[in-house]
């Protein structure tokens, strides 16, 4: 299990906060009225929630814990893509399908994510192995991301649709506004995708054209983006170019999950 307590001016980098860690680390209470305050929702299962910040190598060293937040995290990432779509199709009435893809793709992104839960100060709660601790496993991008995919997954299981909805209004709202301006970096995933590969490789990503179905005036186009070291992603969208966007922006994603990205 896991304490939280948060004070008024938050939690900060690792580095400043090896102390509390340990404290947070040792204690054996949870009181979800502190996350609360941290992410919106009052979780009811203190159960959940705290398996939400097991981190698999504390599962690993740990023989008597009976989950960590993999699985979680694989519910909270469809969660948040439900979410984002549905926010910014509110948000960008006039935008086509292939700017909203990649609207969604940069707030969902692994950094976007990793930002978010690192400003709520979630960080220093992770339940990390001794090696994954030592390493700077409470600041690392990716375990930062899943933490929040995992926390979504267990506030849907726990309260449904409109706890997610508290959690994203409390963490995701105010940042729409600079989702509709944008970011330059994510503005053209397939050029962004290119620049990477051919710096790394000498080579340009693998685009392919895995189905097209559905009626002629609306089609829909399935498309797989692959790497020069075997790596792939699908994308779909109603144009094959918007495919290619969509596949394009996943890979990111999942760079940037991996820290070996742009």
């Amino acid at each position: 299990m896991v304490f939280f307590e948060h004070g008024s001016g938050g939690v900060t980098g690792l580095g400043e906060n090896i102390a509390m860690i340990k404290r947070i680390q040792d204690d054996s209470m949870i009181h979800p009225k502190q996350l609360a305050k941290m992410i919106g929702y009052k979780f009811r299962s203190t159960e959940l929630l705290s398996q939400a910040f097991v981190h698999p190598s504390y599962r690993y060293e740990n023989g008597g814990v009976g989950e960590d937040n993999q699985r979680l995290e694989f519910l909270g990432d469809a969660v948040l893509g439900l979410l984002s779509a549905d926010a910014l199709y509110r948000e960008c009435g006039t935008d086509p399908e292939g700017v909203l893809t990649q609207r969604r793709s940069q707030i969902t992104s692994g950094k976007a994510l990793a930002d978010i839960a690192r400003e709520a100060g979630l960080g220093p709660y992770l339940k990390l192995g001794k090696g994954e601790s030592r390493s700077g496993g409470h600041i690392r991008q990716g375990n930062l991301a899943d933490l929040l995919e995992a926390l979504f997954g267990a506030a849907w299981v726990d309260g449904g649709l409109k706890a997610v909805q508290k959690m994203f209004t409390t963490l995701f709202v105010e940042r729409l506004p600079l989702v509709g301006q944008p970011d330059l970096r994510r503005a053209n995933p397939k050029g962004l995708l290119q620049e990477w590969v051919q710096a790394r490789w000498k080579e340009a990503p693998a685009y392919c054209l895995i189905q097209s179905e559905g009626p002629a005036h609306a089609q829909m186009f399935t498309v797989s983006v692959q790497l020069p070291d075997g790596r792939s992603w699908l994308g779909k969208g109603t144009g094959r170019q918007a495919a290619e966007v969509a596949a394009a922006a996943k890979a990111l994603d999942a760079l940037d999950k991996e820290s070996d990205g742009p």
